[in-house]
């Protein structure tokens, strides 16, 4: 029997029921298929890698300019003889020339497409790891301690990016220990409210709290602030 199609199920639910219809390797195929074009966005930070794509472009168009010199240059000085027609080397000049002219340019167009490409993709590999340390020194900013990351293989700042986690861990383990001492602190004043409700002696709660609070100042204390 032929199964009717449902004309009112939504598209998620037509994906969902297209994917339990796969194979688990038809999955994990898909799977990579779709992290791989996810990662293929290499402009991540446009200011920085087109600038770096602009002044990589500016040395290779003086490059070529010098070399469309040294090769132009010698072949046009030798071909302006009085008789060009009946002289070997300024024809032989000539003919250097049109081929020159055939091909330089597109070499030369060649040559600068494989140097924006592979510009972008050096750049991506510092923009990439970049623009995840900006994002985690804003979320710093506003206050919220970010998670860690891993840079991709391949990718520079490594060592920036294992500082910035390093920073991370230790800012969060002592962000951790002062709010269980704050925490600590509130538990106390509330037992010596509640002990001063019974009529209590409250010098020992009173001496623990001074205590603790100490010990907290001191934590706070060897953070420095320059």
């Amino acid at each position: 029997m032929t199964p009717v199609s449902n004309p009112s199920a939504s598209e998620p639910e037509l994906a969902r029921a297209s994917t339990a219809t796969q194979s688990p390797e038809d999955v994990e195929v898909s799977n990579s298929v779709s992290r791989f074009f996810l990662r293929r966005r290499f402009i991540v930070d446009p200011k920085f890698q087109f600038s770096l794509v602009g002044h990589v472009l500016g040395l290779f168009g003086f490059c070529a300019l010098v070399m469309g010199i040294v090769l132009f240059a010698p072949l046009l000085v030798r071909m302006h003889s009085p008789d060009l027609a009946s002289d070997p080397v300024g024809i032989g000049a000539a003919s250097a020339l049109l081929h020159l002219h055939d091909y330089f340019w597109w070499a030369l167009l060649g040559c600068g497409l494989v140097v924006v490409l592979a510009s972008i993709r050096l750049s991506h590999r510092v923009a990439g790891p970049l623009v995840r340390v900006k994002r985690n020194l804003r979320s710093l900013i506003r206050g919220s301690v970010p998670q860690e990351f891993e840079p991709r293989r391949k990718d520079f700042m490594e060592q920036e990016v294992a500082l910035l986690n390093d920073v991370t861990r230790s800012l969060r383990a002592r962000i951790s220990e002062l709010q269980v001492r704050s925490r600590g602190l509130v538990d106390e004043a509330e037992a010596c409210m509640t002990a001063a409700g019974r009529g209590d002696d409250l010098e020992p709660t009173l001496e623990r709290l001074v205590r603790d609070a100490q010990d907290l100042c001191e934590r706070l204390e060897e953070i420095e602030v320059r």
